[in-house]
């Protein structure tokens, strides 16, 4: 950042506090990840000068033969990365993959049979989704905290959607993409399979991807997958052109290309071995954390996880997740809050999110997640909330990592 302190010395003043405050905190928000140099340097370089609205071949302006090889190289490694006949590139956001997804397969009015707990993007009340149609929820069984596709294929008959939506946020298990294709056949319906959290362990063979069932996957190219912020569409090839056509011009112009770069590199890095590895450790170090919490009492959401993140059930410590997050915060880390079933609102959260994807690529190991499970325990057990001195031990021993694990040293020189 030598260029920017000279120019915007207040900018850049910023940005270090940011980069630090990465470099200083143990990072459990599921969705947080470090994209490495290469993504970065993609996403700092001259292509984002470069303004190429339309599809390769269709561009709207001239001077975009190197955009259209761009795009395509991302579009063909995301292809062969997910197996997948389309892969759509474009798109600045997970959300925006989301919208373009609904806009090709839709008409306002539409039912929506939609999992509780997922994006937002999803049928949230203030997204641009429940404007237009008519969203449906179902969640997991209380008692075996599992989806029980009986239950859902009742509803889905009993409501006949348009669409049928699978995954969410806060699933921690694998899903079964197979049973959710056979209820969709069941009422006529197209499937939308959200793999946003869980796309990097897809495209590392660690979980079963929904390529081949579902009509149109979105994906965040962010996340597990370590790619700069952004958003992807895989389909089947019969929904290309109404894909294209529904995200552009739909709901975006121009392509922002610098980002299509970063989510080239990011796709060629993870389908290589050491993004296997990566995504393995990540797996294993959430597996373990499960498992310390659980051993010190803790109750987990489904009991587990098969993935990179892993649930609290903070009823055990009368707790709402809000005040969890404060709490790790004030020690140095970061989490995110849930909801369960039977929770009013996100306020009254009793759900926190603790992912593994963030702390794996820094290349914390089992044993830094047993300190971290007894940090967890430390500062969320009751009476934990007024132990100033024990947060400000936690965050000095987390400050010991920040050399043994460092991130973004090139960003601080």
């Amino acid at each position: 950042m030598k260029i920017l302190r000279t120019a915007d010395p207040e900018l850049a003043a910023l940005l270090r506090k940011e980069t630090l405050r990465q470099a200083a905190k143990l990072e459990l928000v599921p969705w947080a990840n470090y994209a490495p140099a290469a993504v970065l340097e993609a996403l700092g370089s001259a292509a984002g000068n470069k303004a190429a609205e339309g599809a390769p071949g269709r561009r709207l302006e001239s001077g975009c033969e190197h955009a259209d090889a761009i795009e395509r190289l991302a579009a063909e490694r995301a292809r062969r990365l997910f197996a997948a006949e389309y892969a759509g590139v474009q798109p600045h956001s997970g959300s925006a993959a989301v919208a373009a997804a609904y806009q090709a397969l839709l008409k306002p009015g539409d039912t929506v049979l939609a999992p509780a707990g997922a994006a937002a993007a999803h049928g949230g009340p203030h997204s641009l989704a429940a404007r237009s149609f008519f969203f449906v929820t179902y969640g997991v069984d209380p008692t075996t905290e599992t989806f029980d596709p009986t239950a859902l294929l009742a509803l889905a008959r009993k409501h006949r959607p348009r669409l049928i939506v699978a995954g969410a946020a806060a699933w921690p298990r694998r899903t079964d993409w197979a049973a959710f294709r056979a209820i969709a056949d069941d009422v006529k319906a197209a499937l939308l399979a959200d793999i946003a959290p869980i796309a990097g362990l897809i495209a590392a063979q660690l979980l079963p991807g929904p390529a081949a069932v579902a009509d149109v996957t979105v994906a965040a190219t962010h996340q597990t997958l370590r790619g700069p912020r952004g958003g992807l569409l895989l389909a089947r090839a019969a929904y290309a052109e109404r894909l294209d056509r529904a995200l552009a011009p739909g709901l975006q112009g121009a392509p922002l290309l610098n980002a299509l770069a970063a989510k080239a590199a990011a796709f060629r890095a993870a389908a290589g071995p050491e993004f296997a590895a990566y995504a393995a450790a990540a797996v294993r170090n959430a597996a373990r954390l499960a498992a310390e919490l659980a051993g010190l009492g803790w109750p987990l959401f489904t009991g587990g996880t098969d993935t990179h993140l892993v649930v609290l059930k903070l009823s055990r410590a009368g707790l709402v997740a809000p005040e969890a997050e404060r709490r790790l915060d004030a020690a140095g880390i970061t989490a995110a809050r849930c909801l369960l079933p039977g929770d009013p609102g996100p306020d009254r959260a009793s759900g926190l999110r603790l992912g593994t994807a963030a702390i794996t690529t820094r290349g914390l190991g089992e044993s830094e997640i047993v300190r971290i499970a007894r940090f967890v325990h430390e500062l969320l057990s009751p009476g934990a909330g007024a132990g100033d001195a024990a947060r400000a031990r936690i965050k000095n021993e987390i400050a010991d990592w920040f050399d043994a694990f460092p991130i973004h040293r090139d960003l601080l020189a």
